[in-house]
Parts: structure tokens; C-alpha cells; sequence
């Protein structure tokens, strides 16, 4: 979270090594607001500069990057900058300063990068919607068709997604999947077993694969998996149950012990595999170093400190030998795709779907998980 403001070109070049070389192909990582836009009509020069350094980076690793551009929530804790903050009344995605704010921000950032050669793809936000909500889905379509087409204005061959999660879902949010699938490039889910509002347990591998399935048959194409993961405990070989601070409520969180993390990826990356997804973006590359503990959200998400597939200290946890072997078998053809599964899905409208999703959402999930038709 603080990387922009105390950066380290030869940290970022050291641990993206350390990515390429335990197999990764991508990274996704976020332009926190506060640092590239102090005002809404000024973008920092020093800030892009940064970025621009952090691409060769990545350029000269062979590795490619997806840059998410507004941050709303992130690891428990809303990354509004000064501006927007101060002045609660906004709308994100409806009040007139604040769109054009984001506007020059994608703008300025695309005019900058849009054409290096290290960006895979764009990713408007992460979960901007837990802030606050367009008034309705087609002021949401309107949004997103109007930021999109502002990055594809500067970076025509730059694909776009949106950083989507469980309220799409079970919530008229204003952010639907059926649009984000005819208005974007790349459809990006969240998929928490951790968080999952009817998992039976964190660990089920069934919340993974419905959370794809679903939003696949919604969006009307593949999804991508853009967050996978689960934290882990201190104790390494044990689990453990926490009180945990969740956007300033009390919630219980589960903590995997390392081998239980990484049988957990393990199995996701496969079933997902079998069942069409394109790809998986891990969360995340490493634990935070205790020195930091003490800084917000790792003040009070004590959940966040350990979702790493490294340490703290830079030794890997056996997820990510899991992992090299799972990629060998993904290149050798050995992990097999059962064709058009997300077709057990129900010839529903969308429309209705989302007349009142969260009841659609259950009843499809009870369907699901019992292994009955859905209907």
C-alpha cells in the first residue's frame, strides 16, 4: 500500500525476479488514488514517472502486468484520496467533479503507458462499489462504457476489465455482470470461499468453481479469476479461527495452515482449469513484514498480513511448489477442460435474474452444490 510512497526500484526488481523465477507469467498491482491524483484536476509527474520505471521492470523480466487504476477497497480499507474523502456527499460513479476527476486520471495514465509493451491489460477498480453504488444499472453501464472507451481512446489494442466480487451477484449494486460482459473486454470476478455468503466451509472448492460458473453463464463469456487465495496462520502447520476487523465490523476469519493454503489453490487452479477459465490471479505474492504492522489496514485486518505465497522473510510456503507442478501439467495438456460445463446454467434472462438476484443466487447455489438440475 505504501510502495508508491516510499519506493525502491531495485525492491520491485527483486522480488518481480523472484515471480519470474518460481514460474509466473503476470502481475496485477494498483495505482493507489491518494498518490497519482493529490487534486482532482492534478495528476503527479513524479508518481507516473515511477510507474513508467516499474514496467521496464517488468519488460525486462519477460513478465506482463495488469494495473488496476481506482482503488476502492482494498484489504479491508478504503483508499479514497484527501479530496474525495473530505467530502462524503460524492457519488463515485454518478457526481459530475469526481467522473471527471477519474476521467483525466485514465487519461493522463494511458497517455503515459497505453503503449508499452509490458501492459497485458487495464482494470478500471477493485470493488469501488463498497464505497458507494450507482443509482441504477444503467447509470453503472453508462460508467463503465464511458471510462472504458476514455483507455481505449489512447490504448486502442489495451483490453479492459472491472475488478467484480459477491455484490454483483446478490445485490442490484448497479454493476451487473450481463453489462460488464457487453461493455468490456475481459469480465473479472473475486472468488472468496473465505467470504462466501452461503460456504459451508472457507475452503470449499465448490464456492470457487460456482463463483466462475455463474458469473461465466451472466456474462455470457469466460470469466477470469482476478483474486484466489487464502491467509494463513503464523504457526504454519496449524489453523486457526480469528476475530477479525472487516470494513470496521467484527468478523470471524478462518487461517489455513500452509499446507492446507496450498492444497486449496492447488485444487482451485485445477477444477477452474477443467471448466474453461482463462486464467487465475493469485493474492497475493507475499506476507507483510511485522515492521508494518502497525500501519493501516494491517493495524486492524490482521487477516491481510498472511495471504502471501511467500513470507514475510522471502522463503516460499509449499503452495508455491504446488504450484510449479500444477503449471508443468497445465503446459503438458494433462489437466483436462470439460467443455461448456457453465451450460448447466438455465436458459434464464439476465433481466430476471437480476429482478431479485439474491434469492436467484440461492436457489441456483442450493442447486449446485446438491448436484440437481437447476431450474
Amino acid at each position: 500500500m505504501y510502495w508508491w510512497k516510499e519506493f525502491d526500484s531495485g525492491e520491485v526488481k527483486d522480488e518481480w525476479s523472484h515471480i519470474k523465477e518460481m514460474g509466473f507469467t503476470h502481475i496485477r498491482f494498483f495505482l493507489l488514488w491518494e498518490d497519482f491524483q493529490p487534486a482532482p484536476d492534478r495528476i503527479s509527474i513524479p508518481t507516473l514517472n515511477k510507474l513508467s520505471k516499474v514496467l521496464d521492470i517488468a519488460q525486462a523480466l519477460g513478465l506482463k502486468v495488469q494495473v488496476s487504476l481506482l482503488t476502492g477497497n482494498m484489504s479491508g480499507l478504503f483508499w479514497l484520496p484527501d479530496w474525495v474523502s473530505r467530502n462524503r456527499k460524492f457519488n463515485l460513479f454518478e457526481d459530475r467533479e469526481v467522473v471527471q476527476a477519474e476521467n483525466l486520471l485514465l487519461q493522463t495514465v494511458a497517455q503515459a503507458i497505453g503503449k508499452h509493451p509490458a501492459l497485458h491489460s487495464w482494470d478500471l477498480c477493485n470493488e469501488l462499489d463498497q464505497i458507494n453504488q450507482p443509482r441504477s444499472a444503467r447509470t453503472g453501464r453508462e460508467w463503465m462504457t464511458r471510462l472504458a472507451k476514455t483507455l481505449h481512446s489512447h490504448a486502442p489494442n489495451l483490453p479492459v476489465t472491472y475488478g467484480t466480487h459477491y455484490p454483483s451477484f446478490v445485490t442490484k449494486n448497479g454493476l451487473r455482470l450481463d453489462h460488464m460482459g457487453q461493455v468490456l473486454d475481459i469480465v473479472s470476478v473475486h472468488a472468496w470461499s473465505v467470504y462466501f455468503p452461503v460456504s459451508v466451509e472457507p475452503f470449499d472448492l465448490r464456492t470457487v468453481v460456482f463463483t466462475f460458473l455463474l458469473a461465466s453463464w451472466l456474462a455470457g463469456k469466460a470469466v477470469f479469476i482476478q483474486e484466489l487465495g487464502l491467509p494463513t496462520s503464523p504457526g504454519r502447520f496449524s489453523e486457526e479461527w480469528i476475530n477479525d476487523d472487516f470494513l470496521g465490523q467484527k468478523k470471524k476469519i478462518y487461517l489455513a495452515s500452509e499446507e492446507g493454503q496450498a492444497h486449496f489453490i492447488e485444487q482451485s487452479i485445477i477444477e477452474l482449469k477443467k471448466v474453461g477459465c482463462p486464467g487465475v490471479f493469485l493474492w497475493c505474492y507475499a506476507d507483510y513484514d511485522q515492521s508494518i504492522w502497525n500501519r493501516p489496514p494491517l493495524d486492524r485486518a490482521k487477516r491481510e498480513r498472511f495471504f502471501g505465497i511467500i513470507r514475510s522473510d522471502g522463503s516460499e510456503k509449499p503452495v508455491v511448489e504446488i504450484l510449479q507442478k500444477t503449471i508443468r501439467l497445465k503446459k503438458n495438456g494433462q489437466i483436462k477442460r470439460i467443455s461448456d460445463a457453465h451450460r448447466r446454467f438455465p436458459a434464464v434472462n439476465p433481466d430476471q435474474y437480476y429482478k431479485d438476484p439474491s434469492k436467484n443466487f440461492q436457489r441456483f447455489w442450493e442447486s449446485y452444490s446438491s448436484g440437481s438440475p437447476i431450474q
